[in-house]
């Protein structure tokens, strides 16, 4: 602020207190009326600017509370999005992961009799059942059933209930000698067979072995490493597998 205008309010205040019998001079009167008029002026100046400026501050204030409150509004409309988009795709993925289960678990059979398992020769060692349109192969021996062609049936639920129809006819003994093999766990073997047949390359020889398989007590609950190992006395690691994907892409 001019520096003026910070002296005539202290001529002032001593004109009119200050010593009270000050004589002012005619020429000091109309110098401090002078200054009285300016100062009367620059605090009207003032008083016009500072409510232009609050004016102002205000008319700022709303439109920048109008342009938060809009942001808001779009940061609340982008989340509920997202959070639309989000639970959207989890959905979907449910749907196709329950679909996906749903496929393996439901079979086209229902019970150990769809399969018309039949003793062929009479004499409860050569059997044929039907499965899925194909006339499948089946041998027993003592404690062993062999199935031929097995890699053809994929399906978990309806391999259990082969299984289970072949175990009605025939019980395997478990690995203990003991006990005896369930449906469970002689289609974990079988899929076990399922899963080095898809591995190995064509024209391989334990890929010939594992089209078909031996349900009996020895291969109870082993892993297909286990098998792998028992056969060909090698280690089955990573790099085999991956060798063996080569062979079977050509690559």
């Amino acid at each position: 602020m001019n520096k003026q205008y910070i002296i005539a309010p202290l001529i002032l205040a001593l004109a009119l207190t200050g010593c009270g019998s000050l004589e002012l001079t005619d020429a000091q009167k109309e110098t401090v009326e002078a200054l009285d008029n300016k100062l009367e002026e620059t605090v009207t100046e003032a008083a016009q600017q500072l409510e232009e400026s609050a004016a102002a501050i205000s008319d700022n204030k709303d439109g920048i509370g109008q342009q938060l409150k809009e942001a808001e509004e779009m940061a609340k409309e982008a989340v509920a999005a997202s959070s639309a988009l989000a639970d959207a795709v989890a959905s979907e993925k449910t749907t196709e992961d329950t679909s996906a289960e749903d496929s393996l678990a439901d079979g086209i059979l229902s019970s150990p009799s769809d399969i018309a398992l039949t003793d062929t020769d009479g004499k409860g060692t050569d059997y044929t059942f039907l499965y899925d349109g194909q006339t499948f192969d089946a041998v027993y021996k003592p404690d062993n059933w062999k199935i031929y062609d097995s890699y053809k049936i994929t399906n978990e639920a309806d391999i259990t209930i082969i299984c289970q129809a072949l175990i009605d006819v025939h019980q395997i003994h478990g690995k203990d000698m003991a006990s005896y093999r369930t449906a469970d766990d002689m289609a974990y073997e079988w899929l076990v067979h399922n899963t080095a047949y898809e591995l190995l390359p064509d024209g391989n020889e334990l890929k010939e072995h594992a089209r078909d398989v031996d349900l009996d007590p020895k291969d109870q609950g082993r892993t297909l490493e286990e098998i792998y190992e028992d056969r060909t006395g090698k280690e089955l690691t990573m790099n085999t597998i991956m060798e063996y994907m080569q062979q079977n892409t050509g690559e």
